[in-house]
């Protein structure tokens, strides 16, 4: 299932019934409502982090773009689809912009 028409401009948070710790350069996430946790590598924890950090999506992928070397097209696309991943299992709230 695709999330309808996710924007760069959207905001994102972390979902209020998921409890987060970084352990080094991951992160652990546990979904309270239906007992699952997931494990992020660095690259999908530092992702996050700049989702959490600014106010939308574009602003992290600015942030992130300065980080990997990688086509910008590409960062965008990655970014946009793992915002979808996490909304779809119930990780993160979009917020409009």
């Amino acid at each position: 299932m695709t999330d309808p028409l996710v924007s760069i401009d959207h905001k994102v948070q972390i979902a209020g019934h998921v409890l987060t710790e970084e352990i080094e350069d991951e992160a652990i996430l546990l979904h309270l409502e239906n007992e699952e946790y997931f494990a992020l590598d660095n690259v999908g924890t530092q992702m996050l982090n700049a989702l959490k950090a600014t106010d939308s999506i574009q602003a992290a992928y600015e942030q992130l773009i300065n980080i990997y070397q990688v086509e910008p097209a590409t960062l965008r696309q990655d970014l946009i689809d793992y915002v979808q991943e996490l909304h779809q299992v119930g990780l993160i709230d979009i917020l409009a912009p």
